[in-house]
């Protein structure tokens, strides 16, 4: 493994809230959705290796890598928020580190993200392919594609998703090996057997046109780990924290207080 840097924005005062971006992202895409949080939570936003201003020499990470990576930015203890690749990292910085991880918040995140006989909740593996060479060859016009597409018929977000697009358009985009990494993980992690050992109580939020992880991965997941609670929101797709913030953020924010 090589030698890492992680780039970290903090914001906020309170409990530590980890927050793990998407895969081809950076941590400006929870801006300016985490203000509401930032004042009840002290917010340690993470770059993943390669995503964002976590610039490094090439390194073909896997999940057990970045467990290990990222839980040296971990303050003892805290809650650990993911999304979508960001979530199976936060799945198993809980696994790998239930002393640090108080609590566990999953996103759009699926156990499996790819199909199989086994599992039938999962993406096609020609279509994450297919998603992955966009990113590669289009970044920009790719992402603002995605984003749009999370916010579709919501007028009252077009000065905010206006704003993200065009961050992210002139914004540095991911190295190559990390897209590539990300997609490997993505396409090869089967977590579905360490949900039975998640013991912190966890919150789980998906968007029921979610064209990336079903809803039905989150009903698995929620049966599947002790104590979880879960929130499927009818009209939001793969980012309910852009679509629906306020909503999220409050269910958030009720769960992280209770007992």
């Amino acid at each position: 493994m090589t030698s890492t840097q992680l780039n970290v924005q903090t914001c906020g005062h309170g409990f530590p809230l980890v927050l793990l971006h998407g895969w081809g992202l950076h941590s400006e895409v929870w801006q300016p959705w985490a203000e509401f949080l930032a004042k009840h939570y002290q917010l340690i936003m993470i770059d993943l290796p390669g995503h964002g201003l976590s610039r490094m020499s090439p390194w073909s990470f896997s999940l057990n890598d970045l467990s290990v990576v990222l839980s040296h930015y971990l303050p003892a203890p805290c809650h650990v928020l993911g999304w979508s690749l960001g979530g199976l990292c936060a799945l198993k910085l809980a696994h790998d580190h239930p002393h640090s991880v108080k609590k566990l918040i999953l996103m759009a995140t699926n156990p499996q993200f790819i199909q199989d006989n086994t599992w039938l909740h999962g993406m096609n593996p020609s279509d994450l392919q297919s998603f992955g060479l966009q990113l590669q060859q289009n970044y920009a016009k790719t992402i603002q594609r995605f984003l749009s597409l999370q916010c579709l018929g919501n007028i009252a977000l077009k000065t905010q998703m206006t704003r993200l697009k065009t961050h992210f358009a002139q914004g540095v985009p991911p190295q190559d090996w990390a897209l590539q990494a990300g997609l490997d993980i993505l396409s090869q992690t089967n977590a579905r057997p360490w949900l039975s050992n998640i013991q912190q109580p966890s919150l789980l939020i998906y968007g029921a046109q979610d064209r990336l992880v079903p809803p039905s991965a989150g009903e698995y997941a929620a049966q599947h780990i002790p104590q979880a609670e879960l929130h499927c929101l009818k009209t939001a797709a793969h980012a309910p924290f852009l679509s629906h913030g306020m909503q999220v953020s409050r269910l958030i924010d009720d769960f992280l207080k209770k007992n």
